[in-house]
């Protein structure tokens, strides 16, 4: 009965759009407006790297290369359910050159849940017997046998569970025509806040 209810979940599940989807959050436009045209055409596939323990540092670097933030995802949830792959469809969707992935180990939720099931009917054998006497004083025996269907009733049980969740984290990021001057560029700060430096080109 287990792998029922798990199935079960997981068919529901694979029909929601991924938490990269859900959880976007976009760099204004109005902030990237002077950007966009330097940007270059989208790759068909965003490359993916992993962000390091010091996320200032690595948008430092991505804007040093000439990459420019454009939006990100952060959430949390079931550890198997979300992965880089999905990462990288967001990715795709948004355009970007490269997509820089964090994960982390969160907490394990456990519990159950009652699963209630319909028991089989109960067929039961009864015996029948009896002696008839008629008016005449006459009297006659009989004897029979039959069948007897009654609800088996319900019966619930714990089915247990225990999930570990992690947090998730994306950011992405276009990748600017070196052909093209752009005078400044959103990176992360030390919250993974957007703010503007000027870069030089070449």
């Amino acid at each position: 009965m287990k792998i029922v209810v798990i199935g079960a979940m997981l068919a529901l599940l694979s029909g929601c759009a991924s938490g990269f989807e859900k959880y976007y959050h976009p760099v204004p436009s109005e902030k990237l407006a002077q950007a966009i045209p330097q940007f270059a055409p989208p790759p068909p596939k965003p490359a993916i790297y992993l962000h390091s323990a010091n996320m200032q540092a690595d948008g430092k670097q991505m804007a040093e290369e000439g990459y420019v933030f454009i939006g990100e995802s952060s959430f949390f949830g079931p550890t198997t359910k979300s992965n880089q792959g999905q990462a990288v469809d967001q990715g795709k969707k948004v355009g970007a050159a490269v997509v820089m992935f964090k994960s982390q180990y969160m907490d394990t939720r456990s519990g159950v849940v009652p699963y209630t099931v319909a028991n089989p009917n109960v067929v039961s054998t009864v015996n029948t017997s009896g002696t008839v006497y008629g008016s005449n004083g006459n009297s006659a025996s009989y004897s029979g046998t039959g069948t007897v269907t009654t609800p088996g009733g319900y019966s619930t049980y714990a089915i247990p569970y225990s999930v570990d969740r992690n947090t998730f984290y994306a950011s992405y990021w276009a990748k600017r025509d070196p052909n093209k001057s752009i005078l400044t560029m959103p990176v992360l700060d030390s919250r993974r806040r957007s703010v503007w430096h000027s870069w030089p080109v070449g």
